[in-house]
């Protein structure tokens, strides 16, 4: 990769600035992400991560819902295009850590001068259980990304994700894990 541009596909808190500052660890200009398609895709509610509900100590770690996406033949996700130095790539890469990042370059309209890659849920981690939930905050952080790319980008966000079933739970989460809760912006807070 060395020499080469290097770019994340996101569709999910990706294409939330200030998800991708908080990863990153630097101020990201809404001109340096670019929005584009993955071609064959769509998104699809079926990436298990392990978190706790901090205001719920209680309730210990919980299985929760997060968007991945899933081949299907004809369809395109619409996302965003970040340019990624290879240091803030392996903090991606750590953030991101239930997921294989795989390049996708060929499958992104428009394409690009340099390697794309996207995350994509690592199978072991895509059976979700009975007891899972999707966490409402990340769902509203989602949302609030796609709604600054404005009013067709958020139907084509809507028309390239499947529907889920499954319950929102309200509350600041964290991930079980310390580390990716660190660089997802989501720092433990002790007793909690």
């Amino acid at each position: 990769m060395t020499g080469s541009k290097i770019y994340v596909f996101g569709y999910g808190s990706l294409m939330n600035l200030q998800s991708i500052q908080k990863t990153v660890s630097r101020r990201v200009a809404r001109e340096e992400l670019q929005p584009a398609v993955l071609n064959d895709f769509v998104r699809k509610w079926d990436l298990l991560e392990w978190i706790k509900f901090v205001d719920e100590p209680s309730a210990g770690i919980v299985p929760a819902v997060f968007l991945d996406v899933v081949r299907q033949l004809g369809r395109q996700t619409n996302g965003i295009l970040l340019s990624l130095t290879e240091d803030e790539l392996t903090k991606m890469d750590g953030r991101e850590k239930n997921y294989d990042r795989v390049n996708v370059s060929s499958l992104i309209a428009p394409r690009v001068g340099g390697d794309v890659f996207t995350y994509i849920g690592k199978e072991i981690h895509t059976r979700p259980t009975p007891e899972i939930c999707v966490p409402a905050d990340y769902e509203a952080l989602v949302l609030a990304g796609v709604h600054e790319w404005g009013v067709d980008f958020e139907a084509h966000f809507h028309q390239s994700t499947l529907p889920h079933n499954f319950p929102r739970r309200s509350g600041h989460y964290v991930f079980a894990d310390p580390r990716q809760s660190d660089l997802a912006g989501r720092p433990h807070q002790e007793g909690g």
